[in-house]
């Protein structure tokens, strides 16, 4: 194989590793603004703070765009739609199963377990309640995983949707750019109806519809899956290298911008709308420029594996920011309370990635392996040795690949075939050397 045809892969390896460290990022300014402030931080850095509830808009984005990367060409026939199916429960179920089961326990414990809401909350349809009350009694992020669930049943309709202008660069930019319009326009509507000023418990409020509703958070998931195709006819053209570079601090500048805004934070333009510009424009850009130095940090080892943990992180950082004390600082900044403020983050990440390796991994893995049992796949007519083409794991290249039921959150995506001499072309898969017929 040329040099070229080499490094191909390990590009696209980089590109989705980059990906799996941002979920990182996103985690923590969720976890930052639910920590308080110092006493005396100035008001801009405040206000960032605060505005860390945008990280959920690009989990949202982030999501269809991976999804989309693994999925877009299978989901057509019945069996492709039980696998994707039990892949998808298999990752959000086992652990958020038993994380929801400790403040249960302890409801229960108390006589005070309330039995209609923790329903909700094991079926995943508590976002559609207004109520505050159904949303928060036992774990607070949970609310976002009943949106989760809702995007992932869309995905099949969304993805028939999006193939019909799949063929031209222009229509899906297109596409992108009126879903965009259709976000800006919704939080306009509410700014202008009164809305907005609502308070948060109100069930007509901005934030209960455009925050937490599911129906509503259709739209980041729709600017994933374009940006996803966008991503797959650009690559490996001169511009895209340029067009990523280019994304990456754009949608870094327009982010921290807009969070130290106070006039926007909690505004009916932050809940969704303002955050899903730069959250598509760094994801593109991420894997369009795997070069770039923000792609390369993210895309570090350990980045990369807590990025994996951030699941974890997220849905158990609520109760552990009031259990740990995160926090103290809110007194003032001196180095004992940063000090403080780090142990108790390493803490939480720590109970993380215990839930993430010791419930989280082999509960994905025992689900698929119950639902979703297939017999091994037929050798390739003409194959020679009847060795199937490699599909690699862009989590674990050095790993056998998993089967297609189990992949890591979607980060199993198809690489490019570039054939050269001697190589057969394989689509979705790496190009391997082709064996002499016998």
């Amino acid at each position: 194989m040329t040099g070229a045809q080499e490094t191909r892969p390990a590009r696209e390896r980089h590109r989705l590793h980059a990906l799996t460290g941002l979920r990182l990022l996103a985690a923590l300014a969720v976890y930052m603004s639910h920590v308080p402030a110092p006493l005396g931080a100035p008001g801009w850095l405040l206000t960032i703070q605060q505005s860390g509830y945008a990280g959920v808009t690009f989990f949202f984005v982030l999501s269809g765009f991976v999804l989309t990367l693994n999925y877009f060409d299978t989901l057509k026939t019945p069996r492709q739609l039980w696998a994707y199916t039990v892949a998808r429960f298999a990752r959000v179920y086992p652990l958020y199963l038993v994380v929801l089961s400790w403040p249960a326990l302890h409801l229960w414990a108390d006589g005070a377990l309330p039995k209609h809401e923790l329903l909700l909350h094991v079926l995943g349809i508590q976002a559609w309640n207004g109520d505050p009350r159904v949303l928060f009694p036992f774990i607070q992020p949970s609310w976002s995983i009943s949106v989760e669930l809702f995007l992932y049943a869309t995905l099949p309709l969304l993805v028939a949707a999006v193939r019909l202008v799949d063929r031209r660069v222009w229509a899906i930019g297109g596409c992108l750019v009126l879903t965009l319009v259709a976000l800006a326009g919704i939080a306009w509507y509410f700014v202008h109806s009164g809305r907005a000023a609502l308070h948060p418990a109100d069930p007509a409020s901005a934030h209960r519809w455009l925050y937490r509703m599911p129906l509503m958070r259709i739209g980041d998931f729709l600017l994933g899956i374009l940006a996803a195709r966008l991503y797959l006819h650009v690559r490996g053209r001169p511009v895209a290298g340029r067009l990523g570079a280019s994304l990456v601090p754009a949608s870094v500048a327009f982010t921290v911008l807009a969070a130290a805004q106070s006039s926007l934070l909690f505004s009916a333009w932050s809940w969704d709308a303002l955050y899903a510009l730069p959250a598509t424009g760094l994801i593109l850009g991420l894997a369009l420029a795997p070069r770039h130095p923000l792609s390369r940090l993210l895309a570090r080892r350990p980045v990369v594996f807590l990025g994996e943990a951030s699941f974890a992180f997220y849905l158990v950082h609520q109760p552990l920011v009031v259990g740990l004390g995160s926090g103290a600082w809110a007194t003032g900044i001196t180095p004992a309370r940063v000090a403080v403020e780090v142990v108790t983050l390493g803490l939480a990440m720590a109970v993380a990635i215990g839930l993430h390796v010791a419930v989280e991994k082999p509960g994905r893995a025992l689900v698929t392996r119950l639902l979703d049992r297939r017999p091994p796949p037929a050798p390739r007519p003409g194959s020679g040795s009847g060795r199937a083409a490699v599909r690699v794991d862009l989590l674990r290249p050095a790993l056998p690949a998993p089967r297609s039921g189990a992949l890591l959150d979607g980060l199993t995506a198809p690489l490019p075939a570039v054939p050269g001499p001697g190589v057969r072309r394989v689509v979705g898969e790496r190009p391997v050397p082709a064996l002499p017929r016998r």
